[in-house]
């Protein structure tokens, strides 16, 4: 794998040129195992490395790769939403990015999914950010704040990707048992039986628990950019041994199976861009 060093200034943020054409795609990793297995995905392509750098005191360095229609950047953010938000704001101030993917491992919340399944989201909910009143614990979407029960009752906390605008079946094809629905993020490496099944009762349609969703999704957002996170599971809600030692024996092999996404990127812009075309004409 050939890898050649350029600066963020060599036209990538202010080319605007084929930004109609020519998509620009961002693969967010939290740990090097992640981002090392989507790059060995792409060993065979010529690859180049972007440095950017934020008063020259934060830097990161970021895969670059062109296909034919459209520009595939990565990059591996640390863990955490704190960490995530803030590479992936260095990110899309700096480059025009298209699509944002968070792409890695996650944690099963339910008996049906096994070590390897992949798990796309439909929303994130942030499950530490909430109002602890008299009347109960409100979950709130990043930013909102609730200060009473009344307020809860018709505030969705939950953040959708760009699975909740159509039928997508066309570019989900892994060669793994897939799902679509809730991914719950927070702060938190989740490594007990009993606090995967409190986490599991906040939603009815919860599937998965990392640390970085929930700040890509309010990220992307923020920026109007359309995301999509994809996780693999690492460690079973009721494994052989501990969770810990699920999530360390596993690791491995859920990487790489996350990392088979990249095939069917193209199929992904197809879909997003047919589904916006909907919801243009609505």
């Amino acid at each position: 794998m050939r890898v050649i060093l350029y600066s963020a200034s060599l036209d990538i943020h202010q080319n605007q040129r084929s930004k109609c054409m020519i998509k620009k795609v961002l693969i967010l990793c939290a740990m090097k195992e992640e981002e090392d297995a989507v790059l060995s995905k792409l060993q065979d392509h010529h690859i180049e490395a972007v440095n950017l750098s934020a008063n020259n005191r934060l830097t990161l360095i970021l895969k670059h790769i062109t296909f034919s229609n459209y520009e595939l950047f990565i990059t591996q953010s640390g863990m955490g939403n704190v960490n995530a938000a803030v590479t992936l704001s260095l990110v899309l101030m700096n480059i025009d990015i298209d699509f944002v993917i968070l792409l890695g491992v996650a944690g099963a919340l339910t008996p049906k999914l096994n070590i390897g399944d992949v798990v796309c989201s439909s929303t994130v909910l942030q499950h530490d950010y909430y109002s602890s009143l008299d009347d109960g614990n409100f979950r709130m979407k990043p930013g909102d704040l609730i200060l009473n029960a009344e307020s809860a009752t018709n505030h969705d906390p939950r953040q959708e990707s760009i699975l909740k605008l159509g039928h997508c079946d066309n570019f989900l094809k892994f060669n793994a048992d897939t799902y679509i629905g809730e991914i719950i993020s927070g702060n938190e490496f989740v490594g007990t039986v009993e606090r995967k099944k409190q986490l599991f009762e906040l939603s009815n349609n919860a599937l998965a628990v990392d640390m970085e969703a929930s700040a890509v999704a309010q990220v992307a957002n923020k920026f109007k950019i359309p995301f999509l996170i994809i996780k693999t599971i690492a460690d079973r809600l009721s494994p052989d041994g501990s969770i810990e030692s699920d999530f360390q024996t596993f690791l491995n092999r859920a990487t790489t199976n996350a990392a088979a996404f990249v095939d069917h990127i193209p199929q992904l812009l197809i879909f997003y861009s047919n589904q916006n075309a909907k919801q243009n004409t609505l």
